[in-house]
C-alpha cells in the first residue's frame, strides 16, 4: 500500500527463512542447544488408548508418545546429544527398557502445565490413577535430529 510504519521493535515471527529478516537484511543470533530430538515408531502397552498422546517432562528434556493409529506411536525424546547417541547405539531390548524407565520417572512439571492439570482435574478431565504407557517394541528405524 506504500504506507510507512514506524516502530521501536519489529518481530518477524515468520520462520527460519524469514521474509521480514531478508527484506531488512537483519543479522541472526543463534546458538546450539547441545540437544537432539530422538524419534522412533513403537507400539505401546495400553490397548484401547491408541488415540491419546502422552508426555513426561524430565530434567534431560521431554519424552512423548504421539499416536499414529493402528496401535502405533511416534516416540519423540528431546535430550542431550550424548544421551541421543547412547540411545542410537543400544540394542532394541535395552532401548525399550531405557525408554520405559524414562516414561516411569517422576515428572518435572513446568508451572504452566501444573496449572492446566489443576484446571483439568477440577473439570474431571484427568484419569486417576494416571496410567503410564510403556512401549513394547520398535517398528522401523530409529533416528535423531538436532534441535
Amino acid at each position: 500500500s506504500g504506507d510507512v510504519v514506524e516502530a521501536g521493535l519489529l518481530i518477524g515471527a515468520d520462520g527460519a527463512n524469514s521474509y521480514v529478516r531478508k527484506v531488512l537484511d537483519s543479522p541472526v543470533l543463534n546458538w546450539m542447544y547441545d540437544q537432539q530430538g530422538y524419534r522412533v515408531c513403537s507400539t505401546e502397552s495400553l490397548p484401547g488408548q491408541g488415540g491419546r498422546a502422552y508426555q513426561r517432562f524430565l530434567p534431560s528434556g521431554p519424552i512423548a508418545l504421539l499416536p499414529l493409529g493402528g496401535g502405533l506411536f511416534s516416540l519423540v525424546w528431546s535430550c542431550k546429544s550424548n544421551i541421543a547417541n547412547e540411545l542410537m547405539a543400544l540394542p532394541e531390548e535395552q532401548f525399550v527398557a531405557r525408554v520405559n524407565n524414562a516414561l516411569q520417572k517422576p515428572a518435572v512439571v513446568p508451572p504452566a502445565v501444573a496449572a492446566m492439570e489443576t484446571v483439568s482435574d477440577y473439570m474431571g478431565m484427568l484419569e486417576y490413577p494416571p496410567q503410564t504407557p510403556l512401549i513394547t517394541d520398535v517398528e522401523g528405524p530409529r533416528g535423531k535430529f538436532p534441535l
